[in-house]
């Protein structure tokens, strides 16, 4: 777990505003992005014209979710 700052984290203004933001969002984003990395390795033995989308697919996908996340959490608050 680590703390909010402005070099390592999901650093979005929304995060930056709320600790209790940042911290659930950069839990959630951290799940997305292992499992990313895992479809990107999966991504990595299968024909080539599958990798690209198997890598950055999960990639952008989490970027947007955590995004959202993080901003719903933040107007609750």
């Amino acid at each position: 777990k680590i703390r909010q700052n402005w070099f390592v984290g999901f650093r979005i203004p929304w995060t930056m505003e709320s600790e209790e933001v940042w911290n659930k969002t950069n839990r959630m984003a951290g799940r997305f992005f292992v499992a990313s990395g895992i479809i990107g390795i999966v991504g990595a033995f299968l024909p080539q014209n599958f990798t690209l989308i198997l890598t950055l697919g999960p990639i952008l996908v989490s970027v947007v979710f955590s995004s959202i996340y993080g901003y719903i959490l933040y107007i609750k608050k």
